[in-house]
């Protein structure tokens, strides 16, 4: 069964910019990666600082291979949002 993953984005005050620039340079190489069927960042017209991710996998055990890649740059990436600003939803397709 796939999964969609619905990601938001809160980048501490002024920082939506930055954080649209820490993932973009990833976004290719992540949807080269065996399962990915979508991976595509949304930054809010009314909110700069808020940001969407909308992912697509083919499986649980695609996903967690991604999860253990992401492991280099995420820190960089959390440290521009607020406390708690990465929330993730998971729903079966």
């Amino acid at each position: 069964m796939a999964l969609r993953l619905v990601v938001t984005f809160k980048a501490k005050t002024g920082n939506g910019e930055d954080v649209v620039k820490e993932m973009k340079p990833h976004l290719a190489s992540v949807r080269r990666e065996p399962g990915c069927h979508q991976y595509d960042l949304f930054q809010s017209v009314e909110d700069p600082d808020v940001s969407v991710l909308l992912e697509r996998w083919r499986d649980q055990m695609a996903l967690e291979a991604h999860g253990k890649g992401i492991q280099s740059w995420l820190p960089r990436l959390d440290a521009l949002l607020v406390e708690g600003g990465r929330q993730g939803e998971r729903y079966e397709v």
